[in-house]
């Protein structure tokens, strides 16, 4: 049976280590930002100088969002809010809907999914989100019209 890591950070040596992301995780009880030395078992603390050190390891999906316009960026964010309170939902929604900006999905299969894990109903989820879309006049101007769904 494998180890459980611990934090290596010789004044605390808890055992509630959160992973932040592959290759990045961070100490519950004092804050401390480990890197991980074997996927399996052991930690090591590794100071890093610069914040765009750990910015580079904790954010992944900073390009695809980068990608996105004003509108668009405040368009996600409104949807995913309203949707839930839950962070990582939140953050699960916000993933979805930054796919169909991409191309990477439609929006019907973004309604879907989003649909069936909500618990909404889709016209309630079409109502919700055109709602949300008249809100932002930035993301009405970019699309030319005054609602997301005709």
């Amino acid at each position: 049976m494998a180890e459980k890591p611990i934090c290596p950070n010789p004044s605390c040596g808890s055992d509630k280590i959160m992973i932040v992301k592959d290759g990045l995780a961070k100490c519950l009880m004092c804050g401390s930002y480990l890197t991980v030395a074997n996927p399996t078992r052991f930690y090591r603390q590794e100071v890093m100088t610069r914040p765009d050190e750990i910015k580079d390891l904790a954010t992944k999906q900073e390009i695809e969002v980068l990608n996105l316009s004003d509108g668009q960026w405040k368009f996600v964010n409104a949807v995913a809010s309203k949707l839930t309170y839950a962070p990582e939902m939140r953050k699960h929604y916000r993933a979805v809907l930054i796919e169909v900006f991409s191309e990477k999905r439609t929006m019907q299969d973004a309604l879907d999914q989003i649909g069936v894990e909500s618990g909404m109903k889709e016209e309630e989820l079409r109502k919700l989100m055109d709602d949300e879309f008249q809100k932002i006049p930035e993301a009405v101007r970019e699309l030319g019209k005054k609602s997301l769904f005709t």
